[in-house]
């Protein structure tokens, strides 16, 4: 069966499952470039010949007693222990010994010393650094990598939302060009846009979008100028008077909505450290939010060059940083809108809230730490248990002093200092992290603040900030750590240990370029996980993993790409979008989309009702764009630019004519390459394959037509017809007009995008 697997794998023909062995990440082959079996040994030393990796039994078990309740089981690292995969005395095995005995275990050194040492760091090296022993080159044979051409092109959608131009194709002959044009792209509007979807997966902001979702929850006793638009006098009885309060509720209730997703889009368009999302002393507002926090007078916003609005002609989109009075900000923590996304309750005390720092910003999973949750305790002892049952303090530890640090913010976002609040719940740890008590001296009423300054130093969260880049660029949730009792050897083990690496590469990358994210999302893009392509291995295992280039595209994402290649929108109601609408007529949620608010998970893996949208997609676009790019000078357009409506296959008398078939099979290569990015010889077998479905079509069709007392007409659907101008909307002239079809000719190009925009490859990229 994998011989089988492999063979379609590696002459590229396409199906999801094939693709996923298809495009592997590069460290995760290690394995496969050695060779030999894999499963391990069972007896008190586990070996790989292969590898040259031997697992320490006896250091296994001293690890497991002695230091897993800190680093993980995995080596991954907790709340209250770093990672060791990629450590910094993760060196050789008299380093890392040196390093247990001396400080290892913290609550009683003397517990590893000499042999113990020795062993624990030769399980640690060879368990949760096994890769470091391996050769790199040999990490990517049998991977084909994509060429920096296809990158650029894979990169452009998925950042831009649009195809690069043949002269950024041009430009990218070698990796370092790409790198180049990387950058260009990185810089662009549309890339920001991209950005601030990528963190509202995390953050969830969107859920206040429209109306007055996010202005009803601020107070008009701390803003008393939220709802300015309404003090105007508008009469909404008036068209023009409506419609101006309207776009002026809209452009402040939303640039509020978002404000935090424009303080990550600012960090990152000038090029500061990523750390100013937590530490920035100042929040994100345009013209018509500023007016809202009362500081319009404080900033100069751009203009539009032609205001639907004359005596409101800011441009929305100008975001500028500005200081709320008597607000200690710190970033994203102090935003009405996070702490409302985020709530807490009085019983609950900002431990919601301190959860999901955790989660979001130092790579933790409270509720991953070992310890008896409520349901399951048996007995809760103690007066207090969340301060005297070690069933308990195992996770409120660690949780409860960061909880205490939002003491000056209440349920609804407000910040209310202590002097307003009042004392913080004595039954509850003091403000802190990691073990550090918080000074009161300058923090009293800004803890968050100073709450900031430790998350950003410490080593987890430059691990969460670039595994949330990795996920948000692939679509793919990162690996977690095997059973603790794997082989480390074995295939799961070699993946994850890849990843970690990985990642601590990237880590480096940010900490060394001054925290700049574009480093990180340049790096992703440039490694194998984002580029492996195809296996060439003939005889050898196979490392199974989720890991490749592809990724099901998000209704977003589909929807731009749709965009992009065909030159025209999928909508209803002339500029709704399908697939993006928040409204109920649109598919956003049928296609694995989110609303941020009771849907707040992507689909990931295909399902029957997503290929319905898909199929319906491919049924009226196919039908749609066909004539209206014919109508478009060759030059301009985007599906046909080397053959013209009239280009036959076949002569008068039925026989073929090289030239015009050259032609079309041209065409078709153009096609496989904006739709699917394969650059693919003329006499390809998918070119062969779709040439003939081509002619099939306008075969049976033809013969159709001739069928004496036939009632197919030569006229084409009515929604296949071009009767409107595609730029300007007007009614053509008759002789413009594209109605008939009578060599079968459209209908032909029209099943045959129905039969590219139906392959599975258009909606993963």
């Amino acid at each position: 069966m994998k011989k089988c697997i492999l063979e379609l794998v590696r002459r590229d023909y396409g199906l999801v499952a094939y693709m996923k062995l298809a495009v592997m990440a590069t460290f995760a082959f290690m394995l496969t470039a050695c060779g030999g079996n894999y499963e391990g040994e069972t007896d008190e030393v586990s070996s790989n010949v292969a590898l040259g990796l031997v697992v320490n039994e006896m250091g296994r078990a001293a690890y497991n007693e002695q230091c897993a309740s800190c680093h993980g089981s995995a080596g991954e690292g907790t709340a209250n222990g770093p990672s060791l995969v990629s450590c910094a005395s993760c060196t050789t095995v008299e380093t890392l010994a040196a390093r247990i005995e001396s400080t290892m275990p913290l609550n009683n050194v003397e517990a590893c010393e000499d042999e113990c040492a020795t062993n624990t760091a030769e399980f640690i090296l060879v368990a949760f650094n096994g890769l470091l022993f391996g050769s790199v080159e040999s990490l990517a044979t049998g991977v084909t990598i994509m060429s920096p051409k296809a990158t650029l092109r894979k990169a452009s959608l998925n950042l831009t939302g649009r195809l690069p131009t043949e002269t950024e194709l041009a430009s990218v002959d070698s990796d370092a060009a790409l790198d180049a044009q990387l950058d260009n792209l990185l810089s662009e509007d549309a890339f920001f846009e991209r950005l601030i979807e990528m963190y509202n997966d995390t953050l969830l902001q969107d859920k206040y979008l429209g109306s007055e979702n996010a202005l009803s929850l601020m107070r008009d006793e701390d803003f008393p100028s939220r709802r300015w638009y309404r003090d105007l006098g508008l009469d909404l009885d008036i068209t023009e008077e409506r419609d101006l309060y309207y776009y002026l509720r809209a452009q402040t209730n939303d640039a509020i909505a978002r404000e935090i997703l424009h303080l990550i889009s600012y960090v990152v368009r000038h090029e500061l450290p990523f750390t100013e999302m937590l530490t920035a002393n100042y929040t994100m507002v345009n013209a018509f939010s500023a007016r809202a926090y009362g500081v319009e007078s404080q900033l100069s916003f751009g203009t539009l060059t032609e205001a639907e609005y004359p005596a409101y002609p800011q441009d929305p989109e100008d975001f500028q940083p500005v200081v709320l009075a008597a607000i200690p900000h710190a970033g994203i923590l102090t935003s009405p809108m996070f702490l409302n996304r985020f709530p807490t309750t009085d019983t609950n005390r900002n431990r919601h809230r301190a959860r999901m720092v955790f989660d979001m910003f130092l790579d933790t999973d409270i509720l991953a730490i070992e310890g008896t949750r409520p349901d399951d305790a048996l007995d809760l002892l103690g007066d207090n248990p969340t301060l005297d049952n070690p069933q308990c303090t195992v996770c409120h530890n660690i949780m409860d002093p960061v909880a205490a640090t939002f003491q000056n913010w209440d349920e609804m976002g407000r910040y209310r200092p202590t002097s307003v609040f009042g004392d913080w719940y004595t039954d509850m740890l003091a403000r802190g992290f990691n073990g550090e008590v918080m000074p009161l001296a300058g923090y009293a009423d800004a803890s968050l603040q100073w709450l900031a300054q430790q998350i950003v130093a410490d080593p987890r969260f430059a691990r969460a900030t670039v595994k949330t880049a990795f996920k948000a660029l692939s679509g793919q949730e990162p690996l977690t750590p095997p059973n603790s009792e794997a082989d480390p050897t074995a295939p799961e083990w070699q993946q994850y240990l890849a990843q970690q690496n990985f990642f601590t590469q990237l880590q480096t990358v940010l900490i060394d370029n001054n925290w700049n994210l574009k480093s990180v999302l340049k790096e992703i893009i440039k490694s194998a996980y984002w580029r492996a392509e195809t296996l060439t291995l003939a005889d050898a295992d196979l490392l199974y993993s989720e890991f490749g280039s592809a990724r099901l595209l998000t209704p977003e994402m589909l929807d731009r790409k749709i965009s992009a290649v065909l030159g025209q929108d999928w909508v209803f109601w002339s500029d709704r979008h399908y697939l993006t609408d928040p409204s109920s007529n649109s598919f956003r949620q049928l296609y694995g989309g989110i609303d941020s608010d009771n849907i707040t998970q992507r689909i990931t893996e295909p399902n029957g009702m997503m290929v319905a949208v898909q199929a319906r997609m491919a049924s009226e676009m196919g039908c749609q764009v066909v004539t209206r790019d014919f109508f478009k000078l060759r030059a301009e357009r985007s599906i046909f630019p080397h053959i013209s409506i009239d280009t036959s296959p076949v002569d008068a008398d039925g026989l073929p004519v090289d030239s015009a078939i050259a032609a079309i099979k041209q065409n078709m290569q153009h096609l496989h390459w904006t739709f699917f990015g394969r650059e693919l010889e003329a006499n390809d077998p998918e070119i062969d394959a779709t040439f003939t479905l081509f002619e099939q079509i306008r075969e049976q069709g033809v013969a159709e037509l001739a069928r004496e007392g036939t009632e197919l007409s030569s006229s084409l659907p009515w929604n296949c017809q071009l009767y409107y101008h595609p730029e300007t909307g007007d009614v053509l002239p008759t002789e413009q007009r594209i109605r008939l079809d009578e060599e079968y000719l459209i209908r032909a190009w029209i099943g045959v995008l129905n039969y590219l925009l139906a392959d599975y490859r258009f909606v993963y990229e």
